[in-house]
C-alpha cells in the first residue's frame, strides 16, 4: 500500500500532471477556486510587504535588546517570520538562536531550536544533514514537549524530501519515515484536538483507508478556517486522497485552494502552485499555466529554496517553449489583423474619397444642367426672336416689292435684288446670333478643338464681339449634328467645294485624322 501511495504522491509532485477530463464539479466551482487563487496572489504583495516591515522592526528590536530573554524572544519571532519565506535567512537566525542560548548556558532552548531546524533543512538542500541529525536523536532522552517537537520536525522533513525527487527505492524509506513520525505525533496528542483529525487523515491515507482520510480531513477543514501551515497541509492531503480515488477533478480543486492558502499566509517554498501550473499546461491553458509557473519560479528565487527548481525542471522548459510559440502565433495573427484593418481603412478612405468626388461631380453636373436649361431658354428666345425678325423683314420686303411694282419702278427693284444687300443683312444677323449662342452653349469649344489639333495649328481665342471663323462655324454645325456639306454650304453662303476644302484642311491639322470629326461630335459631352 505504501508503495502505491508513494508512487501517486511523487507523480503529483514531480511529474507533469495529466488531466484527461475535468468533470464532477461545475465550472462555477472551478471559476470560484481560480478566483480565490488569483485574489490571493494579488493580495500577497501587501502581505509580504507587511512581513518585510515586521522583520525590519524585529531586527531593530533585537539590536536594541540588552538581555538574553529579550533577544531570544525576538529570535523566536524572526524564525517564525522567515519560516517558508527565506530559507537562507532562516538558517542564519537558527544559528544565532542556538549560539546565543548555548552562550548563556540554556541547553534546553538551544536543543529545541536545534530540533525545530530539522523541518526546514531539506528545502534548502541539506537533506543528508537533516536525516543525520534525526538519526542522532535518542527519543527516549527527550521530554514530552521535545518529543512532539522532534516528531513534528522529522515528519515535515520526511514529507518535504519525499516530494522532491523522482521515484526510486530510497523514497519509499522517506515516505515510511513520514508515516512513522506522523503516527508517533498522533500517539502523544489529545484525540479530541482539531489537529489530531489532520494527522488521522494522513494516517488513514497511508493505510489506504481513503474514505476515512477524506472524512477526517474534511472535518478538520470545516472546523478550522484559519489560514496556517496545517490548513495548507490538510488541503494538500485531501487533494492527494482524491487523486488516489482517481478523482482528478477534485484533486485539481483542492490543490488550487492549497496554492491559494499558501499565498494567503506568504509561503514561498511550497510546491502547490507549480502543480496547478503543470495541470493547466497539460489541459492546454498556456496563459494561466505560464502565469502561475512564473510566480512559482519567482517564489523559488525569493525564498532561495533552489532545490524546488528540481520540481519545476520537468515542466518549465516545455511550458516556456509552447508559450513562446503561442505568443508568436498571436503576434502573427495580430499582425494580419492590423494589416487587414489598415487595408480596410484604406479602402474605406478610397471609397469615401470617390463618393465625395462623385457627389461633387453630381453637384457640378446639376449646376451645369441648370445653367444649360437657362441657356437653352435664352437661346430659344433668341431663335424665336430671329424668326420673328425674319418674318417681319420678309413682310417689309414683300411690301417694298409690291410698291415698286405698283409704281412701275421695275429697274429700281431689279437693282435692289441684284445688290444682295437684303440677304447680306439677314446673313450677318444670323451669324451674330448663331456665333453668340453657340459659344455660350459650348464655352470651351475652341480649347477642346485645339486639343485635337497639332500644338502649332490651333485657333486663336475669340475677342469681343464674338465672331467665329468659317472653319469654326463648319465645326460648330458638325457638333450640332449637321454633317452634310451641302447643307452647311447653304447655311454659310459658301460653295460646296469651299466647305470640302475647309474640312480637309482642318483634318490635316488634327493629331488623329481618322477620328477627328467623330471627336468633334463628343465635345461638351460627359463620360
Amino acid at each position: 500500500m505504501y508503495k502505491t501511495l508513494l508512487a501517486c504522491f511523487l507523480y503529483l509532485c514531480l511529474c507533469p500532471i495529466y488531466i484527461y477530463g475535468i468533470d464532477g464539479l461545475s465550472s462555477y466551482t472551478f471559476d470560484e477556486a481560480f478566483s480565490e487563487l488569483d485574489n490571493a496572489l494579488a493580495d500577497r504583495y501587501d502581505l509580504l510587504r507587511a512581513k518585510k516591515l515586521r522583520i525590519d522592526s524585529l531586527k531593530a528590536e533585537f539590536d536594541d535588546s540588552e538581555n538574553y530573554e529579550g533577544q531570544i524572544t525576538v529570535l523566536h519571532s524572526l524564525i517564525d517570520e522567515y519560516a517558508h519565506y527565506d530559507v537562507d535567512s532562516l538558517r542564519t537566525y537558527f544559528r544565532k538562536a542556538i549560539a546565543l542560548s548555548s552562550f548563556y548556558g540554556d541547553s534546553v532552548t538551544a536543543r529545541r531550536f536545534w530540533l525545530a531546524e530539522i523541518a526546514h533543512m531539506p528545502v534548502r538542500g541539506e537533506i543528508r544533514e537533516a536525516f543525520m541529525r534525526i538519526d542522532s536523536v535518542d527519543v527516549n532522552t527527550l521530554g514530552e514537549d521535545d518529543k512532539l517537537l522532534f516528531f513534528e520536525s522529522a515528519r515535515w522533513a520526511s514529507l518535504c524530501t519525499t516530494s522532491m525527487y523522482s521515484p526510486h527505492k530510497l523514497h519509499r524509506g522517506y515516505f515510511n519515515k513520514y508515516v512513522e513520525y506522523n503516527d508517533s505525533l498522533m500517539a502523544g496528542m489529545d484525540v479530541t484536538s482539531p489537529r489530531y483529525r489532520l494527522l488521522a487523515g494522513s494516517h488513514y491515507l497511508a493505510e489506504g483507508q481513503i474514505s476515512l482520510a477524506i472524512a477526517a480531513l474534511n472535518d478538520y477543514l470545516e472546523n478550522n478556517k484559519e489560514y496556517n501551515i496545517d490548513y495548507v497541509n490538510a488541503l494538500s492531503m485531501l487533494a492527494l486522497s482524491y487523486f488516489e480515488r482517481s478523482r482528478k477533478d477534485l484533486w485539481m480543486y483542492y490543490i488550487i485552494l492549497a496554492a491559494a492558502a499558501d499565498a494567503r499566509i506568504g509561503i514561498l517554498d511550497n510546491d502547490c502552485l507549480r502543480q496547478v501550473s503543470g495541470a493547466l499546461y497539460q489541459m492546454g491553458d498556456l496563459d494561466r499555466a505560464y502565469e502561475y509557473m512564473s510566480v512559482a519560479q519567482d517564489d523559488v528565487d525569493k525564498s532561495h529554496a533552489y532545490i524546488r527548481s528540481v520540481n519545476v525542471a520537468p515542466v518549465y522548459p516545455r511550458l516556456m517553449a509552447d508559450y513562446r510559440d503561442m505568443q508568436r502565433r498571436r503576434e502573427t495573427l495580430l499582425y494580419f489583423l492590423i494589416v487587414s484593418l489598415v487595408v480596410i481603412a484604406a479602402l474605406a478612405v478610397i471609397i469615401i474619397y470617390m463618393r465625395y468626388n462623385d457627389v461633387k461631380r453630381l453637384k457640378r453636373l446639376k449646376t451645369e444642367l441648370v445653367n444649360a436649361n437657362l441657356m437653352k431658354d435664352s437661346h430659344l428666345g433668341r431663335i424665336l426672336s430671329l424668326c420673328s425678325i425674319y418674318m417681319e423683314k420678309l413682310d417689309d420686303y414683300n411690301k417694298l416689292v409690291s410698291r415698286k411694282i405698283a409704281a412701275g419702278q421695275i429697274d429700281d427693284l431689279y437693282k435692289l435684288v441684284k445688290s444682295g444687300k437684303f440677304l447680306d443683312d439677314q446673313s450677318k444677323m444670323f451669324y451674330e446670333i448663331f456665333d453668340n449662342s453657340f459659344v455660350h452653349m459650348f464655352p470651351t469649344f475652341i480649347d477642346e478643338v485645339n486639343a485635337l489639333l497639332e500644338p502649332d495649328k490651333g485657333f486663336e481665342h475669340l475677342s469681343e464681339p464674338i465672331k467665329l471663323t468659317p472653319e469654326l462655324r463648319i465645326l460648330a454645325f458638325m457638333r450640332l449634328g449637321l454633317d452634310d456639306s451641302a447643307q452647311i454650304a447653304r447655311f454659310l453662303g459658301l460653295s460646296l467645294n469651299t466647305v470640302y476644302t475647309y474640312r480637309n484642311r482642318m483634318k490635316s491639322r488634327a493629331k488623329n485624322r481618322a477620328t477627328f470629326e467623330n471627336d468633334i461630335m463628343t465635345i461638351g459631352t460627359y463620360d
